[in-house]
């Protein structure tokens, strides 16, 4: 029997601190940081799919728990004009997967120059 393949699709901004830069997932809310912006966006990945993975050894949701970022971030992605063609995906392993086959992809990522928080 073939397993259920589940996409897990985020919208992503990314701007720049004082000191770093911090990449923020807006439909689950998790945020991460990194030197450089490649560095905040697969700092990011690899936190969700750390937060994924403890949620199905506990037997729920990969994403149980999460909500939407606030209004504020989600309006300056709309406004962002500096959208990133960049894909990038973390894949759960087959250990902690069961009967689903769960792919994160970051497939909308956004740039905005002045701290979002």
């Amino acid at each position: 029997m073939e397993k259920e393949r589940v996409e897990i699709r985020m919208q992503v901004l990314v701007t720049k601190g004082q000191k770093y830069w911090v990449a923020i997932c807006l439909n689950h809310y998790f945020a991460a940081q990194g030197s450089n912006i490649e560095d905040a966006l697969q700092s990011l990945m690899e936190t969700q799919a750390a937060y994924m993975i403890c949620n199905l050894e506990q037997e729920r949701e990969p994403l149980h728990g999460t909500k939407a970022a606030p209004d504020e971030l989600w309006e300056l992605f709309t406004e962002s004009a500096n959208p990133v063609n960049k894909n990038m995906s973390v894949k759960i392993p087959k250990e902690f997967q069961g009967q689903k086959i769960y792919d994160s992809l970051a497939n909308d990522v956004r740039i905005i120059k002045e701290t979002a928080a």
